[in-house]
């Protein structure tokens, strides 16, 4: 496999709605035959043809094969970037209270990376180290600035470090479980989002007055 030219964009732009939606539909048909056939076992031919376009029109947009591949893998970045755009809308309109959004941003954050996984699986390749760092910077950037705006709620003493802890926890195990299969998703993620809630919040953990016999139990008295 021939690498990509590095003298011209991987890509050529549309500059019309009608080319755009060519493009689109080449992608499409693209990741569809990937998805049936393996990378191996797809052809330009049968991309045009999925996408009922022509070999003329596939040229006018990409060198070969693997310009395409390299853009498709680019566009996963592109596409994790647009969900987690598209879940900080949702949770900024819903106005929620600290735990609430500890719960939307840890499902968010490793929902933004099992996505990004899965076609990096399909792709026999993710995105570069340098796509992936200007996604994880935005989300750090987005991510710290939505708990800022409920730093009131956080019990820590400095809230600021608090906070900044949080968000490289969330973005370290939200990556991690991004890696992960469904199931271990839908029981782990529930976790992370509640060990953050009590870090943060504490409302999960009473104080000492809050206990029954007025203080918290010894684990190692046997006789209590």
């Amino acid at each position: 496999m021939t690498e990509p030219s590095a003298e011209a964009p991987l890509v050529r732009t549309p500059k019309q709605a009608r080319s755009a939606r060519t493009l689109a539909r080449l992608e499409e048909a693209a990741l569809a035959l990937i998805r049936e056939e393996g990378v191996e076992g797809v052809s330009i031919q049968g991309i045009v043809k999925r996408a009922g376009s022509s070999v003329g029109s596939f040229y006018a947009r990409f060198a070969g094969k693997d310009d395409l591949l390299v853009h498709l893998r680019a566009q996963v970045t592109e596409r994790g970037r647009a969900q987690w755009r598209q879940e900080v809308e949702e949770i900024r309109a819903a106005d929620l209270d600290l735990e609430s959004l500890l719960e939307r941003v840890c499902a968010a954050v490793t929902g933004v990376f099992h996505g990004m996984g899965r076609e990096a699986v399909l792709l026999r390749s993710g995105p570069s180290a340098e796509e992936e760092a200007g996604l994880v910077e935005e989300i750090t950037g987005t991510l710290t600035s939505l708990l800022v705006e409920r730093s009131s709620e956080v019990v820590a003493e400095d809230t600021g470090r608090a906070i900044r802890f949080s968000v490289r926890s969330i973005l370290a195990v939200g990556r991690d479980l991004g890696r992960s299969s469904d199931e271990t998703l839908e029981q782990l993620v529930p976790e992370l989002a509640r060990s953050q809630v009590r870090y943060l919040a504490g409302s999960a953990i009473p104080s000492p007055s809050e206990s029954p016999q007025g203080s918290a139990p010894d684990p190692f008295d046997i006789w209590g």
